[in-house]
């Protein structure tokens, strides 16, 4: 079981019920990816994707580091990889966790 707290649950699900979160979720769950990569991952403007990067940034599921200009980002935790790797939308109500 993924030690995650009912309030930090409840918000991820709100945040992963976005299919565009969820897919830049699932992306940098699978390794770390530059700013560049997923821009062209969610086929949206570059303001727009960071905004939904800064959403998931802000409630803990990924983090990032940079090296000079260029930012990377990467999944926050092994549990928390864990569990977006596991979510699927459309049953929010039975996710693991």
């Amino acid at each position: 079981m993924i030690d995650i707290n009912p309030d930090q649950r409840a918000l991820f699900r709100a945040l992963l019920s976005n299919p565009l979160k969820l897919r830049l979720a699932k992306a940098v769950s699978e390794g770390e990816l530059r700013a560049e990569q997923i821009v062209r991952l969610c086929d949206r403007s570059r303001s727009t994707a960071t905004a939904h990067l800064r959403e998931l940034r802000k409630a803990g599921l990924i983090r990032t580091r940079r090296c000079g200009r260029t930012v990377f980002y990467h999944c926050a935790s092994e549990e928390i990889r864990s569990w977006i790797d596991s979510f699927q939308p459309d049953s929010l109500d039975r996710q693991p966790v």
